[in-house]
């Protein structure tokens, strides 16, 4: 009896395959959409999921990027908390205002400061961060290098795809892929076998991506495709999973809609759309499963269709006149 050795995990046959575990870990990169998107032509994924980097997520991303901050003043030489809250956001633009809390371990009269503000312009793309501290003061420059530090990111990440959002792609990319978490964390993934070309895919886009690394990073992209093969005890498994993934999701979906029926009484069309949307494609992920187990999950049938009906039963037709 001889034993069959392959050379790669992509050798193995497709009907050999339940499907795949997935783990993925991304380094520091800086790259722009139109190399972002050859990339993905080159190893046949659809460009469509390049989006174009919008500069107010890029604000708002900078900004975000200096909370919780610890600083120590000089003038009173003690610990203080870098807080970033939002006070304005309209067509003009977004402005957030920098701050500064004592870290108390008692917490206890904790002091709360306001010392820079951030400001995005629309009209111009324009981010300006501005110290409220007089230049005199001796904390002045301990505040004007995190607003200069808040300006430079916006300047990179309104221009370049980073490791955020570059993972922000990958992840919906995979989400397509109908993945069901087997570990609580989500660091492991199984994806169903159709996808498997798509996840080689994937892996060589994710290589030729750390071709950008930052200049701090050092390492590659790390994308491991590991197959699991078709048994029954594996079957068993991704069935405990995907039954309970789905179960919490119809759970947590028709909570979110009895509560807003609670409030609003009834659904506008808009709203009733969006969760048909969301219900109608937990059950294609429902019935992928299904095919691919070879099973079928009557409780979760059952919840759709009563979600559903809840849908239907309270949905407002007089604007869609």
């Amino acid at each position: 009896m001889s034993n069959v050795l392959y050379k790669s995990n992509q050798e193995i046959p497709q009907d050999m395959l339940l499907g795949n575990l997935l783990f993925t870990n991304l380094i520091d990169m800086k790259i722009a959409a139109t190399d972002l998107a050859a990339i993905f032509q080159k190893n046949n994924i659809p460009e469509s999921y390049v989006k174009d980097i919008s500069q107010a997520d890029a604000f708002r991303r900078a900004s975000s990027s200096i909370k919780n901050r610890i600083l120590l003043l000089s003038a009173t030489s003690e610990k203080v908390r870098v807080e970033v809250d939002e006070v304005k956001s309209d067509y003009n633009g977004i402005k957030r205002i920098i701050g500064i809390k004592k870290v108390d371990d008692v917490n206890e009269d904790i002091s709360y400061q306001p010392v820079g503000e951030i400001v995005f312009n629309r009209s111009n793309g324009l981010c300006i961060a501005t110290p409220l501290l007089a230049v005199g003061d001796v904390d002045y420059q301990a505040i004007r290098d995190i607003c200069d530090e808040v300006e430079n990111k916006y300047q990179d990440w309104s221009v370049y795809h980073n490791k955020d959002t570059v993972r922000n792609i990958i992840n919906r990319i995979i989400s397509d892929t109908h993945p069901v978490n087997l570990m609580p964390t989500g660091l492991c993934k199984f994806v169903p076998q159709g996808s498997t070309d798509l996840l080689y895919h994937l892996k060589e886009a994710l290589s030729d991506l750390s071709l950008y690394r930052d200049k701090s990073s050092s390492g590659d992209n790390i994308m491991e495709i590991i197959p699991v093969i078709d048994t029954d005890e594996q079957r068993s498994l991704v069935e405990k999973n995907f039954t309970a993934e789905i179960t919490n999701e119809l759970f947590a979906f028709t909570q979110e809609l009895k509560d807003v029926l609670t409030k609003k009484q009834s659904l506008s069309t808009r709203t009733a759309s969006s969760y048909i949307d969301k219900f109608n494609t937990l059950k294609s992920k429902a019935q992928e499963y299904e095919s691919l187990l070879g099973v079928y999950v009557q409780s979760i049938h059952t919840q759709i269709t009563d979600a559903l009906e809840l849908v239907d039963n309270n949905t407002d037709t007089k604007d869609a006149i």
